[in-house]
């Protein structure tokens, strides 16, 4: 007999309820074990998704730095032949110098409307699409099929032309994309 808080106990039924204690007890340390294991598969399924699409982010950006670049590149030149007509002396009389300030202004004018298009081209956010290895349509990003496509089968393409060349077809998600743009216009 044991003493248990002011109780005899039996010893044999005292190491009967310690034991099943214990067998519960270690259920719950596999069970939590378990639960572990799975959420590391799952953080590793994670994680190696995550740097795919920052793959897939680097070349894009490698890619619009090189478009920034060659924008920029275009600007400057604009710039320079704005300002070098903006320069020139009019060896005119004055009366068609007043004109001349006129289409200064115009020039000025015209120059500010390219400065703008070029900063909405640089702000223009580019679409990437998605398709499968086996399938033939074509998905923008964002789209809920796009989404299914498992990573080993999915091929990314930044241009529709490059896809379509290739023979995939485009999904509704890309046509409901122009009618939104011409809808906007």
């Amino acid at each position: 007999m044991v003493f248990v808080f002011g109780v005899d106990i039996p010893l044999v039924e005292m190491i009967f309820v310690l034991t099943i204690i214990l067998v519960i007890l270690l259920g719950l340390l596999i069970y939590l074990v378990i639960g572990q294991v799975k959420l590391k598969r799952e953080l590793k399924i994670v994680i190696s998704k995550e740097n795919v699409e920052l793959g897939d982010l680097k070349e894009i950006q490698e890619e619009e730095k090189g478009n920034i670049g060659l924008l920029r590149a275009i600007k400057s030149e604009l710039d320079k032949l704005l300002y070098s007509r903006l320069q020139r002396a009019p060896k005119e009389v004055k009366v068609v110098k007043k004109k001349k300030k006129t289409t200064r202004k115009k020039r000025a004018k015209e120059a500010v409307k390219v400065r703008t298009i070029i900063q909405r081209i640089l702000k223009r956010p580019k679409e990437i699409y998605v398709a499968a290895k086996d399938g033939k349509i074509l998905h923008i990003k964002e789209c809920p099929f796009a989404k299914k496509i498992r990573e080993e089968s999915r091929i990314i393409f930044k241009s529709k032309t490059k896809a379509f060349n290739e023979g995939y077809k485009a999904c509704s998600c890309i046509k409901n994309v122009k009618i939104k743009k011409k809808k906007n216009k």
